[in-house]
């Protein structure tokens, strides 16, 4: 009886992990919310996750999903047009898995990050090995919208000294206008090149 029960419940777990996959193909982003975000450029937002803060940033870029993806897991280039990254060293990869060392920031900070490639939904997630940082963890999430995909980055740090976390928020959120463009500007170069991964 308990047998069948377990496989009733991994059946329906199947059952919502094919639902959920399914439901991420979908379109939510009508042309009109596009255009606005496009007019707007970024949309940012900040908040508190337990007793760290979350800095958000939602935007577009012209390019396949597929082109935005590729651009943002292939880490040993981001020195090449990400602000503040000086060096990035892929330590070990797998298929979905990349162990990453990573230094940069306006300090500079060096760390060591695992990021992961996921579907359903599609993002790039990462969370901090070692290094500088107490906490550094994030995503990247891509959706596809008219025109291109619909890019949303959301990180959490932590520094090592005590601060703030209403400063460490503000000076993420003062960042974010530069890197948001670096993005948005090395994805279309690379989705007018031709470029998939």
């Amino acid at each position: 009886m308990r047998a069948l029960r377990r496989l009733g419940l991994a059946l329906g777990l199947v059952v919502v992990q094919l639902a959920l996959c399914t439901a991420t193909d979908a379109t939510p982003w009508r042309e009109e919310d596009v255009t606005a975000l496009q007019r707007q450029g970024l949309r940012v937002r900040d908040r508190m996750v337990g007793s760290s803060g979350e800095v958000e940033a939602i935007f577009f870029a012209a390019a396949p999903l597929e082109v935005a993806r590729a651009v943002l897991w292939d880490h040993a280039r981001f020195p090449e047009f990400m602000p503040h990254v000086q060096a990035c060293r892929v330590v070990a990869s797998g298929p979905d898995t990349a162990d990453v060392e990573q230094q940069g920031g306006q300090g500079p900070f060096h760390f060591r990050l695992v990021s992961r490639r996921h579907r359903g939904p599609d993002r790039i997630s990462w969370h901090r090995l070692s290094g500088d940082l107490r906490e550094n963890a994030g995503e990247w999430r891509f959706e596809r919208a008219p025109g291109g995909t619909v890019i949303t980055y959301r990180c959490r740090l932590v520094p090592d000294v005590p601060a703030p976390q209403a400063l460490v928020l503000y000076l993420q959120r003062q960042g974010l206008p530069a890197m948001v463009e670096a993005v948005r500007r090395r994805i279309e170069q690379q989705a007018r090149a031709g470029v998939r991964r």
